[in-house]
């Protein structure tokens, strides 16, 4: 059997395409986005998402789990493209990559299903810009089963790579959706019988546990940027306004804590537990 030579040349067209796929831009025009680690790619594995090739270096092999995933990525028949370690490390954003980087298809959901259901719960987030911020609000969405996520055209983009990794797993199982014009998708919203509920620190709010939130089937719990909040004219255009008390001396709570505290105490009193 023939062994494989590893691409050694950091400029080759294919590591520089990889490399590009670090630009948001460039991702989205792509439809592509990297994937790190093992853990990650096991996640993926499980789901419905296109994984159109892997990168790997020899030191895949040196890492727990790393020659099972090989084996199991080979039987899939998955194109594996070996790369020379100082090349593959300079494709990574972690400081301990271990080896592997799936290059998958990003996901396109139908948010048609979010207008037509009877009931429905949806997190909007408008101007959210840390990553991490936006993986919590995810993962949270995933333990509650929500119907989605919809992002505003200046919010992070979901598949940067921390994100991705700060939802372990949870980004191949919730529905985002991306808006161009938010705004408009707050009116369709309410034209199509959504309660709107902006999280803010500003005037004519109440405490987030007062409201009763059981007379409404369709809610949209909105959070916006971590320095800034919501927008004046969002906020305007909302139904309600929550705040969360604070009772130390901090200003107020970090968005995805802020988000799930919310979100917990809507499905807490409406029972939608399954």
């Amino acid at each position: 059997m023939e062994k494989i030579k590893p691409i050694t040349n950091p400029k080759n067209n294919f590591i520089r395409f990889i490399k590009s796929l670090k630009k948001k831009k460039v991702s989205e025009e792509k439809e592509k986005f990297l994937l790190e680690g093992i853990n990650s790619i096991n996640e993926a594995l499980k789901s419905d998402i296109e994984i159109p090739y892997y990168i790997y270096s020899l030191d895949l092999f040196k890492v727990k789990g790393g020659k099972e995933l090989f084996d199991d990525l080979s039987k899939r028949g998955s194109e594996l493209v070996l790369v020379a370690e100082s090349v593959f490390n300079k494709l990574c954003e972690t400081q301990n990559p271990q080896g592997i980087i799936a290059v998958p298809t990003r996901l396109k959901w139908d948010d048609n299903k979010i207008f037509t259901k009877n009931r429905s719960f949806i997190i909007i987030l408008t101007g959210l810009q840390d990553p991490g911020n936006l993986g919590t609000i995810v993962r949270i969405c995933d333990a509650l089963a929500l119907d989605g996520i919809v992002v505003s055209e200046d919010t992070v983009d979901h598949y940067n790579p921390k994100t991705v990794r700060s939802t372990q797993g949870a980004i191949f199982r919730v529905p985002i959706f991306k808006t161009e014009n938010i705004r408009d998708y707050l009116k369709n919203l309410k034209e199509h019988g959504f309660c709107l509920i902006a999280t803010t620190l500003g005037e004519n709010t109440e405490y987030y546990e007062k409201i009763d939130y059981t007379k409404y089937n369709k809610i949209a719990l909105i959070t916006g940027n971590e320095s800034n909040g919501i927008p004046a004219d969002i906020c305007e255009l909302s139904d309600l306004r929550i705040k969360i008390p604070i009772l130390g001396d901090i200003e107020s709570l970090n968005a995805g804590v802020a988000t799930g505290v919310s979100a917990y105490e809507i499905m807490r009193q409406k029972d939608w537990r399954i």
